[in-house]
């Protein structure tokens, strides 16, 4: 995979993990507590599995990108997608 692709990807899973959180963060809301403490240790699950599987796998085969998407964070306080 080249390097446009795999930033594509690394962005992607990001936006994936943002989504999970704030889902996690409406069920917090809508939700009794043992509930949403159940869900979120699953939304935790997924996000852990979406950096490890996926993210950190793009950061391995082009290590400029983590800095790249960091200085991003850093910068505009989110990834540009």
């Amino acid at each position: 995979m080249d390097k446009n692709i795999a930033r594509h990807v690394a962005k992607v899973a990001l936006r994936c993990c943002d989504e999970l959180t704030t889902l996690a963060s409406f069920v917090e809301r809508h939700s009794d507590k043992a509930e949403s403490e159940e869900f979120a240790k699953g939304v935790a699950s997924a996000i852990e599995a979406i950096h490890n599987e996926v993210i950190r796998r793009m950061y391995a085969k082009y290590p400029e990108l983590e800095q790249e998407i960091d200085e991003s964070i850093k910068k505009y306080g989110i990834v540009l997608y």
